[in-house]
């Protein structure tokens, strides 16, 4: 399982770094942000809990990629657990 323990504007700044253009829709507890490859990053605020899914399996994994080194130089980086 994957924490990303900042808040909402953080996740949306951390994916900007990523160069990874896309759309975030705002389902109240529920964040998600849906690339133009098709890949999805979910974020339950209350949970902290990440999720990547959706799209070709090669694009799920260019955008969590992609996430993990621009967030790996931060201090409040997510951690696996």
């Amino acid at each position: 399982m994957i924490k990303f323990y900042g808040c909402y504007e953080q996740l949306q700044n951390q994916l900007a770094l990523t160069g990874i253009g896309g759309v975030w829709r705002d389902f109240g507890n529920q964040k998600q942000y849906v690339a133009n490859t098709g890949a999805i990053l979910n974020w339950w605020q209350s949970t902290k809990t990440l999720y990547f899914q959706g799209g070709p399996p090669a694009a799920k994994q260019e955008l969590e990629a992609a996430f993990f080194a621009v967030t790996s130089k931060k201090e409040g980086r997510p951690c696996k657990i």
